[in-house]
C-alpha cells in the first residue's frame, strides 16, 4: 500500500503563484515499472494534500535478490503539457526485508 499524504512548498508554477499538482507513483523492479498510478490533483495549492493511497502490485513473497524502487513525481497540471516540479527515488529492498513505515522531509 502507497499513502500519499502532502507536499510541502512546492514551486509556484502558474501565473496566480500556485500550483495544480498530482503525484505519479511507478513501482519498478530491476528498472521495469510493473505497476503506475496517480493521485487526484489539487488546485491552487502550494502546500497540497493529497491523503490519497492506493493497492499496488507486490508479490506476496518479492524476490529480495531484485532491484525494487519506487519512483514518485510531482507535476503541476497544464492543459498543453505538465510541467515536472520534482521527483523522488525510494530503494525498497531494506524495506521489503524489515516491513515498516518510510516518510522523507525534503526541503
Amino acid at each position: 500500500m502507497v499513502h500519499l499524504v502532502n507536499a510541502l512548498h512546492l514551486r509556484p508554477s502558474d501565473f496566480m503563484g500556485t500550483t495544480d499538482s498530482f503525484v505519479t507513483a511507478t513501482l519498478l523492479q530491476d528498472d521495469l515499472p510493473l505497476h503506475c498510478f496517480h493521485s487526484p490533483w489539487v488546485a491552487n495549492n502550494n502546500d497540497p494534500r493529497y491523503d490519497f493511497s492506493r493497492k499496488i502490485g507486490l508479490p506476496l513473497q518479492p524476490d529480495l535478490s531484485a532491484n525494487w524502487t519506487l519512483v514518485l513525481k510531482v507535476f503541476d497540471y497544464q492543459l498543453e503539457c505538465n510541467e515536472l516540479l520534482g521527483q523522488v527515488t525510494i530503494p525498497l529492498n531494506a524495506l521489503l526485508a524489515s516491513p515498516g513505515t518510510w516518510h522523507n522531509q525534503t526541503h
